[in-house]
């Protein structure tokens, strides 16, 4: 047992709440000992102040214990209870905490049992309006973590739709949620365009949707998406027949957007750009490219447009000599991603677009950035030999104008794929990837740390899945706790696990289940503040959220 003496003062400064002692100076009736709070679930790697109050006594002291006695977490001598870092399996997840006064260890009390686990996943709730991956089609959920962006409890979620045929108009949808994602506005459409040349959504659809928030600005938000074949926003940019990339700026919390034309000049979207706000005010937009493979055709591996005036530098543009668009904020800095555009020394990141080894065309490049002004982009590529597909990390400190060289992460495995990446508190940074065995079916998840902002990671770290896992999502909470969230292959559910010391344990996989017909897929962890992130996922027929929270 645990012993805390008596304090000075009946009232005093605990945990940030004043805490009363109610003591008599004497006796006055028989003893009763009162323990709060009592919870009902406590996650892992947390902390929760107990407070004994007594009454019919003059003694204060109490003496803490909490049962099972090992493996349980431990309790301060102030009440203080540290869940253990990993989840204890039943019955030893189910724990109590008791007080028994120190001068009669017979008068006390004890707490109803409660439970200990990685996260309490609580029931979909789904984004009113949005369509899922059974109505839209894998590719059309583009860069998974970011079909959600999050600045404290405000949280936006986006989708395309994509009616059926006859049907020409095609969208991209936003909702925001101003309690962490627990209840959703009426959406409205980002991006409206309307199919030309006589065709319909049976030939072509808005793709690729993601979504961020202004670090500096909840109410401004950045979108991306796809507009298949010709359609009415290119012929406004000048150019009606080809695809085009559109970002979108709402500046008044998401009730309405202005779009604008990146590009007409790309065929085809596998995989999807990404969209992110590395500073206020600052937006960056990435678009795969068709690389070396095609350098006759002068293509890059990744455009990079870049703006520090909310994509208002985007309004510009113009037409190149086959009357495809560009719009201004072009930087260059991921044209050729390694070595020089001879193709002999550089990678090709357009082969993450493939459904290989993911089971999901949805490996595009993806960016994660710090809302200081730092930002990164990971992807899987190969050499031009195509020996080794890795994941690699280049990051940026000017908002997207120069990078980095590519940063090997795994330079011991081969076959990886579907990396994402998260920056945490101080210099931390994690990026997590899934590495697929040839020739055997078998998938392992990996994640590596830094400590220096990105600039250099660790050795790889085995992450313990349920399952063949596909799809990871990273997430650094501002406690240093690292999420991890993952796929199941063919399942209904998403898993999630974390860790509370970089790396070394796993607290143990938790799920988040839709209906046993239902299947979902990539996940998304945000940090809304609450005790535990949300999880997002896309279902058959909609976007659904998890609370993770006790």
């Amino acid at each position: 047992m645990l012993r805390r003496s008596a304090p000075a003062r009946n009232s005093f400064l605990f945990v940030g709440a004043v805490v009363s002692l109610a003591c008599s100076s004497s006796p006055s009736g028989p003893v009763a000992v009162t323990v709060t709070p009592t919870p009902i679930n406590v996650l892992t790697c947390s902390t929760t102040p107990f407070t004994a109050t007594l009454t019919g006594t003059t003694e204060t002291a109490v003496d803490w214990s909490i049962t099972p006695a090992t493996g349980a977490g431990t309790i301060g001598i102030e009440g203080d209870y540290s869940a253990p870092t990993t989840a204890p399996t039943a019955p030893n997840n189910s724990v109590t905490v008791t007080a028994l006064t120190e001068g009669n260890p017979s008068q006390g009390n004890t707490t109803p049992p409660f439970i200990v686990a990685t996260a309490f996943p609580g029931a979909p709730i789904p984004v009113p309006g949005s369509t899922g991956v059974g109505e839209i089609g894998d590719p059309s959920i583009g860069v998974y973590q970011h079909l959600a962006a999050a600045s404290g409890n405000r949280v936006y979620a986006t989708w395309v739709d994509n009616p059926a045929p006859p049907a020409t108009e095609i969208k991209q949808m936003v909702a925001r949620s101003d309690d962490g994602g627990a209840t959703w506005t009426t959406p409205v459409p980002a991006i409206d365009a309307t199919i030309l040349g006589g065709s319909t959504t049976n030939d072509g659809s808005m793709d690729c949707p993601a979504i961020a928030v202004d670090p500096g600005n909840p109410d401004v938000v950045y979108t991306t998406a796809t507009a298949d074949l010709g359609n009415s926003l290119g012929a406004s940019a000048g150019d009606p027949t080809g695809p085009a990339v559109v970002f979108s700026v709402s500046v008044d919390g998401g009730k309405t957007f202005t779009p604008t034309v990146l590009s007409t000049a790309f065929a085809a979207f596998d995989p999807c750009q990404d969209i992110a706000s590395p500073a206020p005010n600052t937006v960056v937009v990435t678009v795969p490219g068709t690389g070396c493979n095609q350098l006759t055709t002068t293509a890059m591996d990744i455009y990079v447009w870049s703006d520090a005036n909310r994509g208002a530098g985007f309004a510009s543009g113009s037409l190149d000599s086959k009357q495809a668009f560009w719009a201004s904020g072009l930087t260059g800095a991921l044209d050729v991603l390694r070595g020089d555009p001879s193709c002999s020394t550089d990678l090709i990141a357009y082969d993450n677009g493939g459904d290989n080894d993911s089971a999901q065309a949805i490996e595009s490049p993806r960016m994660f950035v710090d809302g200081h002004g730092r930002l990164c982009l990971v992807y899987a590529a190969t050499s031009q030999t195509g020996a080794i597909e890795n994941s690699y990390v280049q990051c940026s400190a000017d908002a997207g104008h120069s990078f980095t060289q590519p940063s090997e992460l795994d330079p011991a495995l081969a076959t990886d794929n579907q990396p994402s990446g998260t920056f945490g508190p101080g210099n931390a940074a994690a990026i997590a990837w899934t590495t697929n065995v040839a020739g055997a079916d078998q998938q392992t998840l990996y994640i590596v740390l830094s400590n220096d902002g990105g600039a250099t990671f660790g050795a790889p770290i085995v992450v313990p899945t349920l399952a063949k896992p596909f799809s990871p999502s990273i997430l650094y909470d501002a406690s240093g706790v690292i999420w991890i969230a993952y796929r199941i292959d063919g399942g209904s559910a998403l898993v999630v696990d974390k860790s509370c010391d970089e790396g070394l344990t796993f607290s143990g996989p938790v799920s988040a289940s839709v209906a046993a017909d239902d299947s979902l897929m990539g996940p998304s962890l945000l940090d809304t503040g609450a005790p535990a992130p949300r999880l997002f996922g896309a279902a058959e027929m909609n976007l659904a959220s998890f609370s993770l929270s006790p």
